[in-house]
This record gives structure tokens, sequence and C-alpha cells, in this order.
């Protein structure tokens, strides 16, 4: 019997990174399409927001 040349571990390795790579392109197109669509607006990425009134004495 011979052995494979490829050890389970390596194409579990190879598979989690295809994973993750794909996971990562469909994160990539979501932000793409929600950018076009206008949910996302770059203007105001970093805006300060409101928060709650300080206190007064």
């Amino acid at each position: 019997m011979s052995r494979p040349t490829v050890s389970f571990a390596k194409r579990q390795r190879e598979q989690i990174k295809k994973d993750k790579q794909a996971e990562k392109a469909a994160r990539r197109a979501q932000r793409k399409t929600d950018k076009e669509s206008g949910v996302l607006s770059d203007e105001n990425e970093f805006e300060v927001l409101d928060g709650p009134r300080p206190l007064e004495d």
C-alpha cells in the first residue's frame, strides 16, 4: 500500500485557507455593494457621534 503524498493535516490547512479566502472575498463583495447602494458612506466614516450629555453640577 502506497502512502498518500499529501498529509491529512496539510489538506485540512489548505481547506481552512481556502475557506478564509472565500469568506474574505464575500465580505469584500458585500462591502462593495453596500457602498454602491449608499449604506456606507466614506465621508462620515470617522464622524464623532453625539454621546450622552455630561452631568452638570
